[in-house]
């Protein structure tokens, strides 16, 4: 065919990126005319949808034999970046023999582009809407899922941004210098000491050695002297007295869960470190891999290999109370919480839901996290009767909070004031599902150095639950 001035023309056809829609099928990001990015909820779930850019030159060295070219857009952030390779899509193209004119004179081959899959994740933009507007301005996380279920409805993290700056432009300088990172998808991705709300994990490491038992009896004075030369303080300087391992679970006794720490580690030092471990701490919850961070978990293996040092009964007393070198996301906390909820029955959580096939005839059910909580059903009934009197006995330390609520006869939960470094205040968490005896909601609050967990994480989520516990 090459006669009279003609070539031979390779050329590639564009392809359109899925979209990204909530539960009800509502976009949360999705490509408009001229192919270009939209993100038609604003700053609503925008850290978590994140947005797209061109690729780097570094990046197309990789890229560039899979189809990729400069011109297009990857996913740069969030669920944007962890859905990419199902909604990217394929491009096509073309190899003709032109003419001096510049008409096609014949078509050798071609392969038509493959349009990206839409991805329908669990979220509920009401009730996503609802809890951003609750935390408002506090910077932090907030989480509501449906244990029954698995599904995450909401993951609200402050500040937010518009993921429409990176595509139509605007300030984006503004949201790259931001101090307070509103690129960081917190739930997900956010690390921090759990505080108290780990002591449900110490507690279960306890029951499930067999050195303890729900009625283990312990005595506060207000400060716990078990360690040599050392003295640390139960956040009720007066101490709480005569208590049981239950007990100690609704009064958040730091003197108890310092105890727990020292003995497991007499007996055993994994066996603290191991069951932070099976429940999750340390790794991804697996709902969007590519993007969590994985924490954490301290044990002596970790230590030894990570830092070079040898692990001390000290660092199995911090870690009974969730300090120390733990850290875990938002989202880690509540899918423990989430477990216990349902006694362990429920299945695993789930935020991409499904993928549709351009054309919306074929869809596929996207995988769900595998992991579960592996208590046994008496270490689940101790923790729950500990939980539940956190809000429902005088002495709960969040009983306060739903004092005068319908929901103080239906709500388990735990506070957690998590010490930071540098006199930085502490964070404030609150984790919690309703109703107790047959949950449709567990909810997390976590305000980054918002202070005491009770006083400013537990009334946020009181408020969650007031507006989402009947829609759900």
């Amino acid at each position: 065919e090459l006669t009279a001035g003609r070539l031979v023309r390779a050329q590639s056809d564009p392809t359109q990126r899925g979209s990204l829609l909530d539960r009800s099928g509502r976009a949360l990001a999705a490509t408009v005319a001229g192919g270009a990015r939209s993100y038609p909820q604003g700053d609503a779930a925008g850290p978590l949808v994140g947005y797209v850019g061109q690729p780097t030159a570094e990046e197309l060295k990789t890229l560039t034999p899979r189809g990729v070219l400069a011109s297009d857009v990857i996913g740069r952030a969030a669920l944007e970046a962890a859905v990419e390779s199902l909604v990217a899509g394929q491009r096509g193209g073309r190899l003709t023999v032109v003419d001096p004119t510049g008409a096609v004179a014949e078509t050798l081959t071609s392969v038509p582009p493959r349009a990206g899959e839409s991805v329908t994740t669990t979220i509920d933009l009401d009730v996503q809407r609802e809890v951003e507007a609750i935390l408002g301005d506090r910077i932090g996380s907030a989480i509501v899922i449906d244990p029954r279920s698995g599904a995450i409805r909401a993951l609200a993290s402050a500040p937010r941004y518009d993921p429409n700056l990176f595509v139509r432009g605007g300030d984006v300088g503004a949201v790259l210098n931001d101090s307070r990172q509103p690129l960081i998808a917190r739930p997900l991705q956010g690390l921090y000491p759990p505080g108290s709300t780990f002591k449900v994990v110490t507690m279960a490491a306890a029951l499930e050695s067999g050195a303890f038992t729900p009625d283990s009896e312990f005595t506060c004075t207000g400060r716990w002297t078990g360690l040599p030369g050392l003295a640390f303080d139960c956040w009720l300087r007066t101490g709480h007295g005569a208590q049981r391992l239950v007990e100690g679970l609704t009064n958040s006794c730091n003197s108890v869960f310092y105890e727990i720490g020292k003995r497991l580690d007499e007996i055993d030092s994994t066996l603290l470190p191991s069951m932070a471990a099976r429940c999750g701490f340390g790794e991804s919850t697996g709902v969007a891999a590519d993007i969590e961070a994985p924490g954490v978990a301290p044990s002596p293996a970790w230590k030894q290999r990570v830092l070079r040092d040898g692990w001390s009964r000290g660092d199995a007393v911090n870690m009974a109370i969730g300090q120390g070198q733990l850290l875990v996301t938002p989202l880690q906390l509540a899918a423990v919480y989430a477990a216990i909820a349902t006694s362990g029955q429920g299945p695993g959580l789930r935020l991409l839901d499904r993928s549709t096939l351009p054309g919306g005839s074929v869809e596929r059910r996207l995988p769900a996290s595998t992991r579960r909580v592996p208590w046994a059903p008496a270490t689940f009934e101790a923790i729950r009767t500990g939980l539940r009197g956190v809000v429902a006995a005088p002495t709960g330390t969040a009983a306060f909070v739903f004092q005068g609520s319908p929901l103080a006869a239906t709500v388990s939960g735990k506070t957690g004031t998590a010490e930071t470094s540098g006199g930085q205040a502490s964070h404030a968490w609150f984790a919690c599902y309703a109703p107790f005896d047959a949950p449709k909601a567990a909810v997390l609050v976590m305000l980054e150095h918002g202070g005491e967990g009770s006083a400013a994480a537990a009334p946020l989520a009181r408020r969650i639950l007031e507006a989402v516990l009947d829609r759900l």
